[in-house]
């Protein structure tokens, strides 16, 4: 017995030790420096709800400073017990804006990997249209008023009609096609003056165009009222492909099986923590309510002492 104590004392005795007679460590034993160790408090991160931090780098600390200090003022609770439970709740309302804000990053990154050709085509779309299809072309709460969408069919006819004119040379001065197909330059010129590389389209007099616009062989105007007029074609058509674009995008969005499986993991995730914070505002509920009972309780056994102004009242 006395040799295995010795021996088991000679290989303690054997293992390094640092300069204050401690064990040393072998192998990684974690970061030594603070930000080290705030960056290993994240690796356990699996989920946004299970985050161990409260508020992520890429979070508003002073929104959850200001989360917090409208549910304190609206719950009121008196007491650790209560204290504790709003401390919860917050941390959980906050984990499901967090939840939400995901959601929506992932359902945004799938209609951001649509390809709008596609779709164009689909509509049946001129592929020379492809180029310019516009910014709200997948934006369906994009509108436009019916007043809006006569003025760019109209502007949009009167430019065919207009390169058509010209080119069979049945027009060939600059001022009387102006004149001519009158709204089309009317909504250009409105379009020109928010442009701001770009010159003002008529003299001060209003008259006639200004210089930049109609010298040289192929004049400026041509170039700049093709691309205008191609908009006011998108402006025309688009309420009238809605419904379409709507359907494909349905369709798009339920064929991403992967992304959605992670949107549901996402959403059942938030069910969870909407049912705790409900489970935690009931036992706030609880408490308050036990606090009032006995509160009551006591009232009803013990009443209130008679003043010496009570009983002149009642002689009175």
């Amino acid at each position: 017995m006395n040799n295995l104590n010795s021996s088991s004392r000679k290989k303690d005795d054997e293992v390094p030790r640092d300069s204050l007679g401690r064990k040393k460590s072998f192998g990684h034993t974690g970061p030594k420096t603070a930000a080290g160790k705030n960056r290993l408090r994240l690796n356990a991160l699996k989920h946004a709800r299970y985050a161990k931090t409260k508020i992520l780098p890429f979070e508003d600390e002073s929104e959850y400073r200001q989360l917090a200090q409208e549910l304190y003022e609206d719950i009121n609770p008196q007491g650790v017990v209560e204290s504790d439970l709003v401390d919860e709740y917050i941390d959980s309302r906050w984990r499901s804006r967090r939840m939400e804000g995901r959601i929506h990053v992932e359902q945004k990154s799938i209609f951001d990997s649509v390809d709008k050709t596609q779709i164009a085509a689909m509509l049946e779309i001129d592929p020379m249209f492809y180029e310019y299809l516009p910014d709200y072309f997948l934006n369906m709460s994009k509108r436009f008023g019916p007043k809006q969408i006569e003025i760019a069919d109209m502007a949009w006819r009167q430019y065919c009609r207009m390169i058509k004119e010209y080119k069979a040379e049945e027009f060939t001065d600059l001022e009387e096609i102006r004149i001519h197909f009158d709204v089309l330059f009317e909504e250009f010129e409105k379009w020109v003056r928010t442009q701001k590389d770009l010159p003002p389209l008529l003299s001060p007099q209003r008259e006639q165009f200004n210089a930049p616009w109609i010298k040289d062989e192929t004049p400026l105007l041509f170039e700049v009222i093709h691309d205008f007029a191609i908009a006011m074609y998108f402006q025309a058509h688009f309420m009238g492909w809605k419904p379409q674009i709507r359907n494909w995008l349905q369709i798009w969005y339920f064929m991403q099986k992967r992304e959605l499986r992670e949107i549901d993991q996402y959403d059942l995730a938030l069910i969870k923590e909407i049912h705790l914070q409900h489970t935690i505002l009931e036992r706030l509920a609880k408490i308050q309510k036990q606090k009032r009972d006995s509160l009551m309780s006591l009232q009803a056994h013990f009443p209130r002492p008679h003043s010496a102004g009570d009983e002149m009242k009642n002689e009175m």
